[in-house]
């Protein structure tokens, strides 16, 4: 694996794991907005509108797009308590 390919597989992971956190905490507008990253980048891959990229591809970096926002998000804020935490 290459730089790039670890740097997508991060973003993918992060993308996944706030997915798995939005779901169980139902804040399913993000969950919503999650989902329509990752079936953009399936419809860019179905549609072949760039060379070489499939559907799960695309899926995978309309996901890792989520990821990365959801990444850089986490290193510009401040920690938060979390509602789970304060009651």
């Amino acid at each position: 694996m290459d730089f790039t390919e670890y740097v997508l597989l991060g973003a993918v992971i992060a993308g996944m794991t706030e997915l798995i956190t939005r779901i169980r905490a139902r804040d399913w507008w993000v969950v919503v907005t999650i989902l329509c990253s990752a079936l953009i980048g399936a419809l860019f891959g179905l549609t072949h509108y760039y060379p070489n990229l499939d559907v799960i591809q695309g899926l995978v970096a309309g996901l890792g797009a989520s990821g990365a926002i959801t990444a850089l998000g986490a290193v510009r804020s401040k920690a938060a308590p979390s509602d789970a935490v304060v009651r």
